[in-house]
C-alpha cells in the first residue's frame, strides 16, 4: 500500500532542510542597516533632510528641469514689446528691455547654503539660507566666500529673503507668517513682525523709506519698515500679462529686480507702475557641465545684490558653488 505524508510532516521536513542549509527565514520586524559605500560619508557631509522637510519640499514649487530652455518660452509669459534701434550701417539692432549679464568677475560661494536673500552692505554680503533645520543668517566675505558671522534660526522656520534697514536686518520666513529682526552688528534677535500669507523676497528702498516684499504671486507690497504694515500693493505685469513666482528682490533706484522662481530669468520692475521694463536671461552664467553638476531639484538662480559704488550686480543661486559680479547689457539681435 502507498503511504502519503500529511501536510504537517511536509512542513517539518522543509524547515529542517532550510536550517541545515544555513538559510534564515525573513524577520519582518528586523531592520538591517543599509550598506554604506566606502568614502561616501565625510565629516563635512550634510545630514539627510528630515522626513518633515522632504514632505514640505514636495509641495514647494517645482523648478525647471535641467536643460534650461529660454526663460520667456518656458515661463508662459509673453515676451515684452521690442523697441528696436535702427542699425548704423553695421547690421545690428539693440533690443531695448531684453538684457543679459556680462560677467565682470566670479567668486567662490558656499554650495551648502540654500540661498534665499543676498545683500551687499558695508563691504560684505549678508545672506540668508533656507530649509528647516539649516536656515541661517550669514555675513560673508567677497573674495573667499567664507562666513565671518552666522546665526542659525529656530528649526521650525524656513528662512527666506532679507533686507538691511539702518542697524537692523529683517528676515522673512516662508510659511510661518513671522519676520525676524536682528541687530546688524551682533546678529542678536531683537524683535519680530507678523504678516499674513507666505514670505519670499524682501528689499529696502532707502530713498522712499519702504520695504518691498514678494510672496510668490504677481503682487508685490510695500511695508512700513518700523511697523511692517502694508502701505501699498502693486500688481506686476509684462506686456499686459501678470508675472507670478516673483522671488528674491533687490531695490535699485526706482526699480525692483526680481528672480522668477522656476527659471533663470530676472526682471526689472518699475517701482511705481509695476511694469516689467527689463528681462534678463541669466541661464548662461553656468556652463552646461556646471548646471549638470548641481543637485536636481530646487537649485536654481536666486540671490541678487547691488554694489552702488561699482554699479555692478552680484548673482548666485541656491547651493551654487559660484557667485558672479555682472553688469546688465543689451542683447544683440542680428539683422
Amino acid at each position: 500500500m502507498k503511504t502519503v505524508k500529511s501536510p504537517f510532516i511536509w512542513i517539518i521536513s522543509l524547515c529542517w532542510i532550510l536550517v541545515s542549509c544555513g538559510t534564515q527565514l525573513p524577520d519582518e520586524n528586523r531592520n538591517e542597516p543599509a550598506a554604506l559605500e566606502s568614502g561616501l560619508l565625510t565629516e563635512d557631509a550634510l545630514p539627510e533632510e528630515p522626513a518633515q522637510q522632504r514632505e514640505e519640499l514636495s509641495g514647494y514649487p517645482e523648478p525647471l528641469q535641467l536643460g534650461y530652455p529660454e526663460p520667456e518660452s518656458s515661463s508662459g509669459y509673453p515676451k515684452p514689446e521690442k523697441m528696436q534701434v535702427e542699425p548704423a550701417g553695421n547690421g545690428v539692432k539693440l533690443d531695448v528691455g531684453k538684457l543679459r549679464p556680462n560677467i565682470v568677475a566670479q567668486y567662490p560661494h558656499n554650495s551648502d547654503v540654500f540661498t534665499q536673500g543676498l545683500i551687499w552692505h558695508d563691504g560684505a554680503f549678508y545672506e540668508s539660507g533656507g530649509l528647516r533645520g539649516q536656515s541661517a543668517l550669514y555675513r560673508v566675505g567677497l573674495e573667499d566666500g567664507v562666513a565671518t558671522q552666522k546665526v542659525s534660526i529656530d528649526d521650525s522656520f524656513f528662512g527666506e529673503g532679507i533686507a538691511v534697514v539702518a542697524d537692523r536686518i529683517i528676515m522673512l520666513t516662508w510659511q510661518a507668517g513671522v519676520a525676524l529682526v536682528f541687530d546688524k552688528a551682533s546678529f542678536e534677535e531683537i524683535g519680530r513682525f507678523n504678516y499674513d500669507g507666505e514670505g519670499w523676497g524682501l528689499c529696502y528702498d532707502e530713498t522712499g523709506n519702504q520695504l518691498w516684499m514678494s510672496n510668490g504671486s504677481s503682487v508685490i507690497v510695500s511695508r512700513d519698515p518700523d511697523t511692517f504694515e502694508v502701505t501699498r500693493e502693486v500688481p506686476v505685469t509684462e506686456a499686459g500679462s501678470s508675472v507670478t513666482q516673483l522671488n528674491e528682490l533687490e531695490c535699485v533706484g526706482d526699480r525692483i529686480y526680481a528672480n522668477i522662481w522656476k527659471s533663470d530669468r530676472l526682471v526689472g520692475i518699475d517701482m511705481q507702475t509695476g511694469d516689467v521694463i527689463a528681462s534678463i536671461d541669466a541661464s548662461s552664467l553656468l556652463t552646461e557641465a556646471e548646471w549638470a553638476a548641481l543637485n536636481p531639484g530646487s537649485q536654481v538662480l536666486n540671490g541678487i545684490a547691488y554694489n552702488k559704488e561699482s554699479e555692478t550686480f552680484y548673482l548666485t543661486g541656491k547651493q551654487w558653488p559660484k557667485l558672479f559680479e555682472v553688469t546688465f547689457v543689451p542683447d544683440i539681435v542680428e539683422n
